[in-house]
């Protein structure tokens, strides 16, 4: 099947025994796109209204491109993915390169996005996962990926017209749920909840197509529901592995150095759509970085409508700083929501900032999570006897899922 058990921790009897059972779900995993499925549960809906039809000009490519797109144009139809249309909709297509070198069709949707309406179906908190992981106490996990997600999903019969798309060959809609639309991520997320329903937040975890599982049951889900897994993307059995954007150990969570290396080579920015862009990375492993609002201060004071635009020392210190503090991003703890908290806040004259953390069996204060903000102007005037109970205050609503109705031990 294409399972790669070189990062297991498992003996080679193991690896045997773990690749027997997982022949006889051979039916969860597709090793192409000829054996993809296709589930009826749930299908895309794409509502735009009373919105005119949306028609663009297909971009230019050059002659390869054009013998690979011919290449996926006939996979995709020979499976029923996609069909010729005469639909009064269409969008240019592009052939996108994935990080393993493989190169997939994708279709520039964005105005036929600016037309759609929004589902109100959200997303689970990242934090929720990631913490659920650590109730578990497992000593190894395995990660898993749709073959595919995309064209695993049906499309309600009036919104395959609306994804048109216009190649050098002709016009082209889909069937089934392609890349880049709107609501996807959320519709994806809602069939996967009802496919694995019973076995959600307890042993396997979902966040949109990548599952962390633990019980070989989500095989007979995935068959019954007629989704599969790629089997070259699927690891069993791990002591250490990536999920989200982080590394997964049973001693917790650390930033996973692949997702960070864009930040390590961000040149100093020129603009402020630069500098948001280079906060945006910066953002999503805030937790992992103490004082991060102080030190990215001198960075959000350019993002002020009223600032000009200049790049200056304290600036570029602030750049370094965040690039050294991912570079050595400690280890964050699971949540032992049985033990005590310990939560330190701390005040400065332009910000606030806190640590949630619980004491190891060794008596050594481990972290979960750092937090913190700016200070705001009138803020900044108070007595520091205020500012200090502010960050106490803050901190606890930060933090309120892990301390309500706990007895918490507070530092400051």
């Amino acid at each position: 099947m294409g399972i790669d058990l070189s990062k297991s921790d498992l003996s080679e009897t193991q690896k045997y025994q773990l690749l027997t059972l997982l022949g006889q779900y051979r039916q969860a995993f597709a090793k192409d796109i000829t054996e993809l499925g296709c589930t009826k549960i749930g299908k895309h809906i794409i509502d735009t209204g009373d919105a005119n039809p949306v028609r663009q000009f297909p971009y230019r490519t050059t002659p390869k491109t054009k013998e690979e797109i011919n290449t996926h144009l006939d996979e995709m139809e020979e499976q029923g993915i996609i069909r010729k249309s005469m639909s009064p909709w269409s969008s240019p297509i592009l052939l996108v390169a994935k990080p393993n070198g493989e190169k997939r069709v994708c279709v520039d949707y964005r105005k036929l996005n600016r037309l759609t309406k929004i589902y109100t179906q959200s997303l689970p908190n990242l934090s929720d996962v990631l913490d659920t992981l650590g109730e578990k106490h497992a000593q190894t996990y395995s990660v898993c990926d749709m073959r595919q997600a995309s064209g695993s999903w049906n499309l309600m019969n009036n919104s395959k017209e609306k994804t048109a798309f216009m190649t050098h060959r002709g016009q082209y809609e889909f069937n089934r749920l392609p890349y880049g639309l709107a609501n996807s991520p959320a519709t994806f997320n809602m069939i996967m909840n009802e496919v694995i329903r019973d076995l959600n937040w307890k042993s396997a975890l979902v966040y949109v197509d990548d599952i962390l599982n633990l019980q070989a049951a989500l095989f007979d889900k995935l068959i019954e529901a007629n989704l599969k897994l790629k089997p070259s993307k699927c690891q069993f059995a791990c002591k250490e592995v990536q999920y989200l954007g982080h590394i997964i150990t049973k001693e917790g969570i650390a930033v996973d150095p692949e997702k960070t290396a864009s930040v390590h080579s961000f040149a100093a920015p020129k603009n402020v759509k630069e500098v948001r862009m280079f906060l945006g990375l910066c953002n999503y492993y805030r937790k992992f970085i103490h004082n991060y609002s102080k030190i990215t201060s001198p960075l959000n004071q350019l993002l002020h409508k009223d600032q000009q635009f200049h790049w200056t020392d304290e600036c570029q210190r602030s750049l370094e700083t965040l690039k050294t503090k991912l570079t050595s991003a400690p280890i964050l703890v699971f949540p032992d929501f049985n033990k005590e908290f310990i939560l330190h806040t701390d005040a400065s004259g332009t910000a606030i900032g806190y640590v949630l953390g619980q004491h190891d069996k060794d008596k050594k204060l481990r972290v979960i999570a750092y937090g913190g903000r700016m200070l705001r102007k009138p803020e900044q005037r108070w007595d520091v006897k205020d500012r200090e109970c502010l960050a106490l205050v803050v901190a606890i609503k930060q933090f309120h899922v892990y301390l309500a109705n706990k007895q918490i031990s507070c530092l400051y």
